[in-house]
């Protein structure tokens, strides 16, 4: 299974998401219904921002933010940047303080072993993922169609996953995997429409550089923060750690 980004463990997959944090609170089936009360049924499922509080059951705890745009998906989780992913397996990384983006191509992902499910990240769980889990009751609140949800429960590849789905807009209101190390919840706080100008407004104005162009602009003083800080590993003359030393060889799989 992957989860809930890119085809790597639990921990490390946890750890690209959320940033190195989560969040310190669970946040009550309440709170979303006052929230879910608030959605308007003209919401494009296609254009949204969804708001999701994430907590482990070790106390840690953070934001992290989902925003649609048709064929592609952002992910915000802290100020200092977000991801773009596009159904052609595409990625791009933005820095809103430098007002700089990185751009990478299919093959330079290939070339840094990162793989990632488009479907996943549109859904935040992939609908393969649902199918596979077994349907419980119907819970209708009484509220717009909008808040409907399907309730899943089951295992795999040795997670036990529980899902509340908002099958209008193809994103759980809440749901909690676990295994033998701990629990993860997400839940859902805000949904708001985005539109496709509030997108394009969101992502421009940066100056971009492709990955593969890295290695003839090391002298760029912020190629050379990003590759200290552990952003870019990618150099004329190799690899990088997340230090900014130059790696042996040629092949490191990155963790974004």
């Amino acid at each position: 299974m992957q989860y809930p980004l890119l085809s790597k463990p639990l921990s490390t997959r946890t750890a690209l998401l959320l940033a190195g944090g989560l969040i310190s609170q669970l946040f009550s089936s309440a709170a979303y219904a006052t929230q879910c009360s608030l959605i308007e049924e003209t919401i494009d499922a296609s254009h949204l921002s969804a708001r999701y509080g994430v907590s482990n059951s070790h106390g840690d705890s953070r934001e992290v933010t989902l925003i649609r745009n048709k064929q592609q998906v952002i992910y915000q989780h802290n100020p200092q940047s977000f991801e773009l992913w596009d159904s052609r397996g595409e990625y791009v990384r933005y820095f809103p303080i430098e007002h700089r983006s990185v751009s990478y191509r299919k093959g330079d992902l290939l070339s840094l072993n990162m793989h990632f499910n488009f479907e996943q990240l549109n859904h935040l769980i992939s609908p393969t993922t649902i199918k596979g889990l077994q349907q419980l009751a119907l819970r209708n609140k009484d509220m717009a169609d909008t808040c409907i949800t399907q309730q899943y429960s089951g295992e795999q590849s040795g997670h036990k996953l529980t899902v509340s789905w908002i099958e209008k807009l193809g994103l759980p209101q809440s749901f909690v995997v676990s295994d033998a190390s701990g629990s993860m919840q997400y839940q859902l706080l805000e949904v708001t429409s985005f539109s496709n100008n509030e997108f394009g407004a969101l992502i421009s104005g940066y100056q971009d550089i492709d990955f593969a162009d890295v290695g003839d602009n090391e002298s760029d003083p912020f190629i050379a923060k990003m590759i200290h800080q552990g952003f870019i590993q990618h150099g004329s003359s190799g690899f990088y750690d997340s230090q900014g030393n130059k790696l042996a060889g040629g092949e490191t799989g990155h963790k974004h």
